[in-house]
């Protein structure tokens, strides 16, 4: 390293011999110098800074994390994930302290209809079951201009609620990897599990009666909140074929840890404007869904959508399988 305090005491005295040879010629010579081991004292401090932010090998000793998001609905389908992202492999797992429910609010402004979200609730009680997945930057863009304009906000998961359900011999660190999911901040407005049986019997009365000189487009607040958002058949069928993918009994815990299930649903199974590949069911598996859906969201919530009123539950699983 260059001993600057050598070099100055040269400057100086090179100053004072030449200042009485030369009067101002050979000032910018000693200005040139001095500013050289200026320059020389900054590189050197580059270095050392350098040398501080790397490791042995020269590379960064604080590399990126890697980003994972965790799926809780249509994104544990991989037929609809990959519509977005082709992505890594998916791990199952589940988050310790969130709560999974029914959208049963109106639309957004923009006339969207999130259908279903997750909220934090800091209660380890509470968990969800999904999948998580890496990915890169750009993936990450491509899951935010899917999800973002449903009203939903990325927000980070820690790594301690993750708890993997299978053996799949993968472990984060808190240090290397960031987990994000996507809340739908409306849902915190919402109650716990609210019954909606007034909101059909009030939604059949005004159909009937079409000639009712109450009835206005413009509810009041007590009516609006009556008015809650039917379960759509569709989407459900497209969460539960992805939990299929990991086993029945991830399928039963998604229909177990998700609240507020509706008695009245839109049955748009086979809508023909909306008809997909992605979404057709075979037979069985329409079944199978139905069965499970009488059978579970009776006994955890003790509830029966309508629709499913002529479907006999089962009492134990064995020997069920889907396709």
């Amino acid at each position: 390293m260059l001993n600057t305090a050598n070099s100055s005491n040269k400057c100086s005295q090179n100053t004072n011999s030449v200042e009485t040879n030369n009067n101002g010629d050979n000032k910018d010579d000693i200005k040139r110098d001095e500013d050289k081991v200026d320059n020389k004292n900054n590189d050197n401090n580059d270095n050392n800074d350098n040398n501080d932010n790397n490791g042995s090998d020269g590379v960064l000793a604080k590399k990126k994390q890697k980003q994972w998001i965790f799926g809780y609905g249509s994104l544990i389908n991989t037929k609809s994930r990959t519509l977005t992202y082709n992505t890594s492999k998916p791990y199952a797992c589940r988050i310790v302290g969130y709560k999974r429910r029914w959208n049963r609010l109106a639309t957004t402004p923009e006339k969207r209809q999130p259908l279903l979200g997750v909220i934090a609730t800091n209660n380890n009680i509470d968990t969800v079951n999904g999948v998580t997945f890496q990915v890169d930057d750009e993936m990450l863009n491509a899951f935010d201009d899917r999800e973002l304009k449903w009203g939903y906000k990325r927000v980070q998961v820690p790594i301690s609620q993750i708890q993997f359900i299978f053996n799949d011999g993968i472990q984060l660190n808190e240090n290397e990897d960031i987990i994000f999911y996507y809340e739908l901040p409306i849902l915190c407005t919402q109650d716990d599990d609210v019954d909606d049986k007034k909101s059909i019997n009030k939604d059949d009365n005004n159909n009937d009666d079409t000639n009712n000189d109450n009835k206005n487009d413009n509810h009041d607040n007590n009516n609006y909140e009556l008015k809650l958002a039917e379960n759509r058949q569709q989407y459900v069928d497209v969460c539960l074929l992805g939990c299929f993918e990991y086993g029945i009994d991830f399928a039963i815990e998604f229909i177990r840890t998700t609240v507020d299930w509706r008695h009245k649903w839109t049955i748009d199974r086979w809508p023909e404007h909306e008809k997909k590949v992605l979404w057709n069911l075979h037979l069985n598996n329409q079944q199978l869904i139905d069965t499970l859906l009488i059978t579970y969201i009776h006994k955890y919530h003790r509830l029966i959508p309508l629709h499913l009123q002529n479907t006999v539950p089962i009492d134990n699983l064995e020997g069920i399988t889907s396709n």
